[in-house]
């Protein structure tokens, strides 16, 4: 059962912290949220800024700690899912990232993110076939056109660029 919107004066403490992250400051963003009651930081709402702000810290394992209370709390948001990938591939934990994320595909076949994400870690860990499959599902759902901006500019992705640059 999805969770109830925050209402005000709750809602306030969520959007402050995305104040603070438009303002490029995720540590006053954390610090919003940590002043917040405890029902408003165990919301999914403040749970996603929350991983938004450590994600930008670059504070990987809090990051993978938040996107996991987010999928106990919210399991019908897919966020949780791809945070949690996200996290643990940039803490080196590629092949587990694809592990968590795959189930999930089918789950939510029209968030792009998901399949796009895969194809990046399949593409590092040299599945480059698999990596072909999932950026072409991706590109059905993001368009082929944002696909390819996206291939280009990703790292994670340069044994794949020569197949995009046809597109």
């Amino acid at each position: 059962m999805p969770s109830a919107p925050l209402e005000p004066p709750e809602v306030f403490w969520v959007r402050g912290a995305v104040g603070w992250l438009e303002l490029a400051n995720p540590q006053e963003a954390l610090a919003e949220l940590a002043g917040a009651p405890k029902s408003v930081q165990g919301h999914p709402d403040a749970l996603e800024v929350c991983w938004q702000a450590l994600s930008e810290l670059k504070d990987w394992p809090q990051a993978l700690k938040a996107a996991r209370q987010l999928i106990t709390t919210a399991p019908e948001r897919a966020t949780g899912y791809i945070n949690q990938s996200f996290a643990l591939h940039e803490m080196r934990q590629t092949r587990e990232a694809l592990v968590c994320l795959l189930p999930h595909s089918g789950r939510f076949p029209e968030v792009g993110v998901i399949p796009y994400n895969l194809a990046c870690y399949a593409c590092q860990l040299n599945d480059l076939e698999t990596a072909r499959h999932w950026l072409v599902r991706a590109s059905k759902i993001l368009g082929q056109g944002d696909t390819k901006i996206m291939v280009l500019k990703d790292p994670d992705l340069t044994p794949l660029r020569p197949m995009v640059r046809d597109w």
